[in-house]
């Protein structure tokens, strides 16, 4: 299986101070074992990094992708499509609201994508990432009260391990979606 690239957990951003779970652009392993590790209950990275921090920003960008029809879809793919694209926001984001409800102030970004309106066998994605805003606008709702906000941002294509993966660069489709780019 390939995962989105990410990079590797740091305790901090090295040029702000700014606690961050993930920081790039130094790391090339799959991001499967860095979800497990950083959202796992109830150690872990994510886990040590609320101990030892007060984060009161957070930004959901894990994801993954497994294309395939309906008729075709493995259920254990979906469920780890799911898994990484919904479960671990919603674990960091609750390992970080207490920090943000104690501070009264809290800010999450859920990255989200273009493909939650439909495309075809990508039905486990796109599904994930509807979720995923549904998730934000119930939890900007629950917390606007506290200051804290939440939000999701749903890019278009963009050049990533995952894009290059599922979009090869003769592709009919691929050349499309890169012709609609203004």
């Amino acid at each position: 299986t390939s995962y989105t690239r990410a990079s590797s957990i740091v305790p901090e951003n090295q040029s702000t101070g700014v606690p961050a779970l993930l920081h790039a652009p130094t790391w090339n392993a799959p991001v499967k074992p860095l979800v497990n590790a950083a959202c796992g209950e109830p150690s872990g990275a994510l886990a040590d990094i609320v101990a030892r921090y007060e984060v009161t920003g957070l930004v959901n960008n894990a994801g993954l992708n497994h294309l395939q029809k309906l008729g075709e879809i493995d259920l254990a793919a979906f469920d780890e499509v799911i898994a990484v694209n919904l479960r671990a926001a919603i674990q960091c984001a609750q390992a970080v609201l207490p920090t943000m409800r104690k501070a009264r102030f809290g800010r999450i970004v859920n990255i989200t994508s273009r493909a939650l309106l439909g495309r075809a066998n990508a039905s486990s994605y796109a599904a994930a990432k509807a979720g995923l805003v549904a998730l934000t606008r119930c939890w900007a709702l629950e917390l606007a009260d506290q200051n804290i906000t939440v939000n999701a941002v749903g890019p278009g294509p963009t050049e990533t391990d995952m894009w290059n993966k599922n979009n090869p660069p003769d592709s009919p489709s691929t050349r499309a979606h890169v012709a609609r780019i203004p």
